[in-house]
């Protein structure tokens, strides 16, 4: 069984896990457990990255690389696991 982590491109795959083990490691360890998240688990995920990707602003305003690929896994997470209503 594959878990939530493993449906991210691998190459995010560490920036979402290093980011929700900094804000919340019981979820992280509930998505590695399981093949689909849920509703509450979807909206948590969406809060922690938009939070850490709100802390990779630089001075100019833009994100910072760090942001950037926060930006992408938040993205692609939303893809592949919509939030409803």
């Amino acid at each position: 069984m594959s878990n939530v982590i493993d449906t991210l491109p691998p190459e995010l795959q560490d920036v979402f896990t290093a980011v929700l083990d900094e804000h919340d490691s019981d979820l992280l360890n509930s998505l590695r457990a399981s093949s689909e998240p849920s509703q509450d688990e979807r909206e948590a995920v969406e809060d922690i990255l938009s939070d850490a990707f709100s802390e990779h602003i630089g001075e100019d305003g833009e994100p910072t690389d760090r942001g950037r690929l926060i930006d992408d896994v938040l993205g692609k997470f939303l893809l592949r696991w919509a939030i409803d209503g």
